[in-house]
């Protein structure tokens, strides 16, 4: 077993840093608490409809409109066990077996799992290095014929780049030539931007917005991964049937959490400002110390991790997390999780309390060095 982050040595050194999950330290805010504590203590435990929590469902329409400027009601919104588990339903209702899904790459290792589940066929579509990680236009028209769903991800994990205006015309257009393609919005980093305004795909989508759907969380935005509330925008019908799906898998949300939600969906701005400005710091914090010990890395746009090239330290990605685990005690994702076609690159979480990462990235810097002056790297 690995120890936990924190499990420090007799030197006070921290043993194990965790630098590989999405799954960030800070927490929800302290109203989202007291209402899961009250909930807890004066009832509210049992099975919410199959939906969610009526208000929740309401205050997530209002959001939808006002924030990401979708048309939305409450009936056309989910809430489910998480966002993945929103995506994994939705994608039961609009695939067969065998269909295609088409997914970014790099991208989510979740969405090859669920494909391989649901015994759907695969089809990945480059995001270009060389061009801002902006989509393979051709590529992906070629492809279309073969899908009836496309993911896109932006705010994207595990690159944070985050899209740019002028690609959505693009994609609304390739959604036009193929009227039986639906798209699967993952827009869960959508609160966590650095340099780039994020827009909602089915906002600017006109009549092709009945066959855009979105999938959103509360865990990045409030810090409550463990609190397993998502939510789907599903327009045109579908959202009764995702509603359906979901409860067949997992019946409703956890009530406590939804009830929790709903309560932090209310928060102050000044909560999501000091968590912008914690991701703020701790992301100038990784990209000198990565700068600084000659490790290439991409200036994540959004979310909270930063994709780096370990080209320098002559080894694969498997075998870089592999030892850097066990010879600096670190633990980083390997990025063939993420993308099949290079092995040269880890994704990194900076959303851990800022001396951990700068300990965690030192060791890592200081390890490559000494393999590449030793030259023991294969």
């Amino acid at each position: 077993m690995v120890a936990p982050v924190g499990s420090g040595s007799s030197e006070g050194r921290l043993d194990y840093i965790d630098l590989s999950l999405g799954d960030p330290c800070y927490g929800p805010p302290d109203q989202a608490k007291a209402a899961a504590a009250a909930a807890i203590l004066y009832g509210g435990n049992g099975y919410l409809a199959p939906g969610g929590l009526p208000t929740l469902r309401s205050a997530l329409a209002l959001k939808l409109q006002n924030q990401n400027k979708i048309s939305a009601t409450a009936d056309q919104v989910v809430i489910t066990v998480g966002a993945s588990l929103g995506l994994f339903a939705t994608l039961a209702v609009l695939c067969q077996p065998q269909d295609g899904v088409l997914i970014p790459d790099p991208g989510f290792p979740l969405y090859r799992l669920m494909t391989e589940i649901q015994r759907l066929k695969l089809l990945r579509y480059r995001l270009q290095a060389d061009a801002n990680y902006e989509p393979n236009w051709d590529s992906l028209a070629e492809l279309a014929s073969q899908a009836c769903v496309l993911v896109w991800n932006f705010p994207s994990n595990p690159l944070g780049t985050v899209a740019r205006p002028e690609w959505l015309p693009r994609l609304h257009s390739l959604l036009a030539t193929h009227p039986r393609l639906y798209l699967i919005s993952d827009e869960v980093y959508e609160d966590l931007l650095f340099t780039h305004a994020h827009s909602s795909p089915a906002a600017s989508a006109g009549p092709l917005a009945e066959r855009c759907l979105s999938i959103f969380s509360f865990s990045k935005s409030y810090g409550m991964t463990g609190w397993r509330v998502g939510y789907v925008h599903a327009p045109g019908g579908w959202a009764a049937h995702i509603e359906k799906t979901h409860w067949g898998a997992a019946m409703s949300a956890p009530t406590i959490a939804q009830r929790a939600a709903l309560v932090a969906l209310q928060a102050p701005t000044a909560y999501r400002e000091k968590i912008l400005a914690f991701l703020s710091h701790n992301r100038a914090e990784a990209l000198a110390r990565l700068r600084r010990w000659t490790l290439p890395c991409r200036e994540p746009e959004g979310g909270f991790f930063v994709w780096v090239n370990i080209n320098r330290s002559g080894l694969d990605s498997l075998t870089f997390a592999a030892r850097c685990a066990e010879e600096c005690r670190v633990l980083v994702s390997p990025g063939i999780y993420f993308i099949l076609t290079t092995n040269e690159y880890i994704r990194l979480s900076f959303a851990v309390d800022t001396p951990v990462l700068a300990e965690g990235l030192d060791r890592i810097g200081c390890w490559v060095s000494n393999l590449y002056l030793s030259g023991s790297t294969r």
